[in-house]
């Protein structure tokens, strides 16, 4: 009967589940799920901003390489002036 003195008080330590101890499991479900909707929000905050970051440096890249081409082409112009000049 060894096995008695070693586990004999294993039952009496279990704590049947109460309806006290179910609220505070509840509450924190509740905290989870406003959680996750918070979570949520700020992906989809996040997804709105970063396609806005995407079309904005798009349109920059854009603008810069025109600007780029433009001062190629007066580059351009400005030295078939002075080679024109020079002769």
């Amino acid at each position: 009967m060894e096995g008695d003195e070693l586990y004999g008080d294993l039952e009496e330590r279990i704590q049947p589940t109460s309806s006290s101890s179910e609220k505070p499991k509840q509450i924190n479900i509740q905290k989870e799920r406003e959680e996750i909707l918070t979570l949520k929000q700020e992906n989809e905050n996040l997804k709105k901003e970063n396609e806005t970051l995407k079309r904005n440096i798009g349109i920059l890249y854009r603008t810069a390489k025109l600007e780029l081409d433009r001062k190629d082409g007066q580059l351009i112009q400005l030295e078939k002036d002075l080679q024109r000049l020079q002769r």
